[in-house]
């Protein structure tokens, strides 16, 4: 060592006739072979942390030369992957099986020389998401492409039990909701709103049945309220309410001059009004024909034409059906086409009647009490034993006779605790379970032709529950 620099130093004797008559000394300067060296052993416990670095990450890392070869890979990735060190170490990235590693990644990173990320799933089944850097020293050249490796399919499984758990809490509360709102508290009830509640996160086509007064119109309202179109238009007609001549123009609408009477401007239909909302035809059973078919088309592509137009119109409307009836009986009988009935029954609901779910009776007579007592300024209550008599009274009317009963109870009943309460008689007849549907008239029949006509259908029914003419005369106080 002189003046801060390491020389080696060599020397040799110089010998002649065995004696040493000289000697030579070969100096040389190995400051820089020293500095080098140092570097070197910088340079390879560097590279030792590094390996030991890479190999201790839980992420998979593999690194590639800048011609793709794949020069390192940690024990993680080769796990992920599920190959060994031979299948991949010195391999071409285009040599690798596709679901073994996506080598557009690499070739997009290596030409563009800015870091890329893509989601992939490994022939493991591992679903991995996969991050490569450009390897790029100080004069911008290229050397290769380090990329990570991370395991995110327990993250994936994670996101879904939550998102599955966040499904439930939010139907959990809107069951809370709707117990707030509603009376659903009977076995029967609660499995029926269940279902409501699944139902209405989706858009299939659902067709609600019931007898009459069970609440149908209710099940479409809870429907809307819980769907991803709550904040949208819910929109009702009832198909046996409107004249057959009128229902066409109320549903699709009509442009300007389609008909004597039509508006200047044309006029909305009920599906426009309740464009990305829900349109809600209860009584579907009376919808013509000649309108099933109509109805059928906007439910096969979503279109609707006006009356008198000719460009149809694209909409996005969820439809929700009722019927008190059994439309599969009328398919049968040729009054209600079978193609709509299973576009309309994608999911079917059915409403329970009243007198399976008696539990709730005392609820509804509370909240019905509330109503009335509330509209007409009194204080009334009802006797318990009235109550328990109600639980054993089938409610051929169901909520709405129940309804009726309880107002008809407030505004008659002279003391303020009702004890005595009338209800229908067993066997006085029910006009709501006579099916009026497959009466068929002659057309253009006057008034008095068309009512001979049900008063025989109403006659042939009461004469079958009563078995005699004269029971059959009284009940309908006929002579």
């Amino acid at each position: 060592m002189y003046n801060n620099r390491s020389y080696l130093c060599n020397r040799s004797p110089i010998l002649e006739n065995g004696q040493i008559i000289g000697a030579v000394e070969v100096i040389q300067d190995i400051s820089e072979i020293e500095m080098l060296s140092a570097k070197l052993k910088s340079t390879q416990e560097l590279m030792q942390r590094v390996n030991a670095i890479i190999e201790c990450s839980f992420d998979g890392i593999f690194v590639t030369d800048h011609q793709g070869n794949i020069i390192k890979a940690n024990e993680s990735y080769l796990n992920l992957a599920g190959v060994s060190e031979s299948d991949v170490i010195g391999k071409n990235i285009n040599e690798l099986e596709s679901d073994l590693f996506d080598p557009r990644l690499i070739k997009e990173v290596a030409e563009t020389k800015q870091a890329a990320t893509i989601v992939q799933q490994l022939k493991s089944g591992k679903n991995v998401i996969i991050t490569a850097n450009p390897i790029i020293d100080d004069n911008g050249t290229s050397h290769g492409v380090v990329a990570n490796v991370r395991d995110i399919t327990e993250l994936n499984a994670l996101k879904e039990q939550i998102n599955s758990l966040n499904q439930h809490y939010i139907q959990e509360i809107n069951k809370y909701k709707i117990a707030n709102k509603y009376i659903f508290s009977s076995p029967k009830s609660r499995d029926l709103i269940d279902l409501v509640i699944r139902v209405a996160q989706v858009d299939s086509t659902v067709l609600i049945t019931g007898e009459t007064g069970v609440g149908k119109d209710v099940i479409a309202q809870i429907l809307h309220e819980n769907s991803p179109r709550s904040d949208k238009p819910f929109v009702r007609i009832n198909c046996g309410a409107i004249p057959e001549t009128l229902l066409e123009s109320e549903l699709f609408g009509y442009e300007p001059g389609s008909f004597t009477g039509a508006r200047k401007g044309g006029k909305m239909g009920l599906f426009e009004v309740a464009n990305h909302g829900i349109l809600f035809l209860d009584e579907i059973r009376e919808l013509p024909i000649v309108l099933q078919v109509k109805l059928l088309r906007v439910l096969q592509d979503g279109k609707i034409t006006r009356i008198g137009g000719t460009v149809p119109k694209q909409l996005d409307v969820r439809v929700i059906a009722a019927t008190n009836r059994s439309l599969s009986d009328m398919v049968l009988k040729g009054k209600f086409r079978e193609d709509l009935y299973y576009r309309l029954n994608v999911v079917p609901i059915t409403v329970p009647p009243l007198r399976e779910r008696v539990e709730e009776i005392p609820e509804f007579v509370n909240f019905f009490l509330s109503k009335y007592n509330k509209k007409y300024g009194m204080n009334k209550s009802i006797d318990a034993r009235v109550i328990s008599e109600m639980q054993r009274y089938k409610w051929p009317g169901n909520i709405r006779e129940l309804e009726n009963v309880i107002e008809r109870a407030i505004v008659t009943s002279k003391e303020d605790v009702i004890t005595d309460i009338r209800l229908r008689e067993s066997d006085e007849l029910d006009l709501d379970a006579i099916d009026f549907s497959t009466i068929q008239t002659e057309k253009g029949n006057k008034l008095k032709a068309t009512l001979e006509v049900y008063e025989k259908r109403l006659l042939q029914e009461a004469l079958k529950k009563y078995g005699s003419t004269r029971k059959t005369a009284q009940v309908l106080g006929v002579d």
